[in-house]
């Protein structure tokens, strides 16, 4: 995970989780994306679930990719700016000499974009983030360790050597995204900035007469709505319908290979209600008021959101 002194500095650099972006190949992010957290101070994506499985496997990963391949000395979460190229950064997960060793968790959905084990064949957008790292960090080659998740999780390392044709691509094309876009301020996209920027914008209580070309929009921006709650009235039959299939049991499966599964899961949290209660003085003082806006539309005196 990275640091606040990190963060800080991936605004003024192009990492090597980024250039996969700029370059086109992200499966999560574009080159927009990418133009708006460095000219904005949006903050860092809240961790999900797949990233946080991801942190916590990458010890014994990064041991894993040690043993089988007999590095020593490798340190970890290293933070790197190219000499060569002061706009290019890269964190390492672990940094030797020579090599660095990147560690992944690889859901169900995404197995099927990584080839064979000890090979360099991994997805286009982590050989990109490959080269990027092994042209920052000097490296002849950088080790992925991959936990895969199939029918089990696999573990797999993946050794990806230095490509020279491919680091300069990915140099060109930083630099003119960098030149071309955050120096000047003109986005690589005409589609409007992140929900984000536009939550942040500073805002006068007035009224504005709106572009007539909007009104296609607010129509269609009705119309999801409305089939949005479809939508998730019939998700919810259809959990009915399965929970329901299985009876007492807690895994059902189909003659296709595919399961279902209905188990417990644990989850903590504090009860408010039962805190004011007892602690109206703790209660008060945790108290966290926070202000935000909600986009509503009104036609024929009802309110859409």
């Amino acid at each position: 995970m990275l640091t606040a002194r990190q963060r800080e500095l991936r605004k003024l650099h192009i990492g090597a989780s980024e250039s996969p972006a700029i370059c086109g190949v992200s499966p999560w992010q574009t080159a927009a994306d990418i133009y708006w957290r460095k000219v904005s101070d949006i903050a860092d994506d809240e961790p999900n679930e797949a990233m946080m499985t991801g942190h916590r496997l990458e010890k014994p990963l990064i041991e894993f990719a040690c043993e089988e391949f007999n590095l020593a000395g490798l340190r970890r979460n290293q933070f790197r700016v190219s000499k060569d190229e002061p706009l290019l950064s890269a964190t390492f997960d672990a940094l030797g000499d020579g090599v660095a060793v990147e560690c992944k968790y690889v859901s169900a959905a995404g197995a099927q974009h990584w080839g064979r084990p000890f090979t360099d064949e991994v997805p286009d957008h982590v050989m990109v983030q490959c080269q990027h790292q092994a042209f920052v960090g000097e490296l002849k080659e950088v080790i992925v360790a991959a936990a895969v998740a199939t029918t089990r999780l696999e573990w797999r390392l993946y050794r990806v050597p230095r490509h020279e044709k491919l680091i300069q691509a990915i140099r060109e094309r930083c630099n003119h995204f960098w030149k071309e876009h955050v120096e000047p301020r003109i986005p690589p996209s005409t589609e409007p900035p992140p929900l984000e920027i536009l939550r942040a914008r500073k805002r006068e209580d007035k009224i504005v007469v709106l572009p007539d070309d909007l009104a296609p929009i607010l129509s269609e921006y009705s119309e999801l709505l409305r089939r949005r709650k479809e939508i998730e009235e019939a998700i919810e039959l259809r959990q009915r319908r399965l929970i329901d299939a299985l009876g007492d049991a807690t895994v059902g499966r189909l003659l296709d290979g595919r399961e279902i599964t209905y188990r417990e899961q644990t989850r903590r949290s504090v009860d408010t209600i039962e805190l004011r209660k007892r602690y109206p003085d703790i209660a008060a003082a945790l108290e966290r008021v926070s202000t935000f806006r909600v986009l509503k539309v009104k036609e024929g005196g009802c309110d859409e959101q």
